[in-house]
């Protein structure tokens, strides 16, 4: 009787509520993947991935396992899956917590890369976690990815309210919701320039362009070379920067 008075009187809400509180933060998320390295293993996943850059452009993979609990979970990894698992069984919070989505796939991108190559130091794992929790971290991940990209959309115009804010530069206030999401996951990318963040954006947008009409297409391309054009002029002015410095 006692638990029935709770429920009526909101008493399972605010015991929700209160795991909700244990529940890492975005914040603390963000701050843990900064730590961990964002280059690929190894430039022999390109057989698997055409995004991985060539072996020049990161260093090899060097160390020991990462520091890990019993089941070969790092610090960034029990995290992330703590709000993975909990999302997957409530999916309204998951569509109100639309930027976890951004971890959700980079731990899927880390435990993609432990399963393919099981010998070599991963970031978020030591080589002692399990297969089976290796699969279902990826097919949870696919799946709340899938979930969220058609269900989170306020309307059908969204993906061109994106890219246009993308191509201008400047941020609609209208922006919300996966329009808002996806802007915010560019922008991060752009910052960042490494291979984690780039396969992330690709994960994304393999979903939610692959409704998008003849002109949204287009834009999104132009954007494409936009992005392309900027990155090619930032190196350029490194290399300057740098010769300019060697002969100073």
């Amino acid at each position: 009787m006692d638990i029935l008075h709770a429920a009526s009187d909101g008493g399972v809400d605010r015991l929700l509520g209160g795991l909700d509180e244990l529940l890492p933060t975005q914040n603390s998320l963000d701050d843990l993947l900064c730590n961990l390295r964002t280059d690929p293993a190894t430039a022999g996943l390109a057989i698997l991935d055409p995004l991985i850059p060539p072996q020049s452009s990161f260093d090899p993979v060097e160390g020991p396992d990462c520091e890990s609990d019993q089941r070969g979970l790092g610090a960034y990894a029990r995290g992330v899956m703590a709000l993975l698992y909990n999302y997957a069984e409530n999916r309204g919070r998951a569509r109100a917590n639309l930027s976890a989505l951004r971890h959700f796939l980079a731990l899927a991108i880390y435990a993609e890369e432990l399963l393919a190559l099981p010998s070599l130091p991963n970031p978020a794992f030591s080589r002692i976690v399990s297969k089976n929790v290796l699969q279902d971290i990826t097919a949870k991940a696919q799946q709340l990815t899938a979930y969220l990209l058609m269900t989170t959309a306020v309307d059908d115009n969204w993906r061109v309210d994106a890219v246009t804010s993308l191509l201008n530069g400047m941020r609609s206030n209208s922006l919300d919701g996966l329009a808002s999401f996806t802007v915010d996951l560019i922008e991060h990318a752009q910052d960042e320039d490494d291979s984690l963040y780039a396969r992330i954006v690709h994960a994304i947008l393999r979903h939610v362009l692959r409704d998008a009409t003849r002109d949204e297409a287009e834009q999104w391309m132009f954007l494409a070379r936009k992005l392309e054009k900027d990155c090619e002029s930032y190196r350029n002015y490194c290399k300057r920067a740098n010769c300019n410095l060697l002969s100073a």
